[in-house]
């Protein structure tokens, strides 16, 4: 139970500091995240760390998706695609690409990689995809 408590605290805390996208407020809390959904969440976290609001390109990217929000994610190189100009914005995120987003999104705003103490191992698919 303590951990439910915690993930509700951190997402009352996410929403309140408003990182969690407007697209967010229609969605059931069991409904998957997208790949271009979860770019906006990415935006946002960088800009309250930065404390600085980053504008949104232009330019397109990806055949795929002309989302303001992934294109610039892309420019910041926080993302990548799927190769050969393929974004998959309405794809799911996976725990994978979620994990190389935020790792993106902490070293761009130069925050010391915290010490693990998780290993691959200890989840039940040993971290595999």
């Amino acid at each position: 139970m303590k951990h439910f408590r915690a993930l509700c605290a951190l997402l009352t805390a996410a929403t309140s500091a408003g990182l969690t996208p407007d697209t967010f407020a229609a969605l059931s809390a069991k409904s998957s995240v997208s790949r271009a959904e979860f770019c906006a969440v990415a935006l946002k976290l960088y800009e309250a760390e930065r404390e600085t609001q980053v504008p949104r390109t232009d330019q397109v990217y990806f055949d795929d998706c002309d989302d303001p929000d992934v294109n610039t994610a892309y420019e910041m190189d926080l993302i990548s695609g799927r190769g050969s100009g393929v974004f998959a914005p309405e794809e799911s995120v996976s725990r994978q690409d979620l994990c190389v987003i935020l790792d993106s999104v902490r070293e761009k705003c130069e925050v010391e990689k915290p010490e693990t103490t998780v290993s691959a191992d200890s989840f039940p698919d040993g971290g595999s995809p």
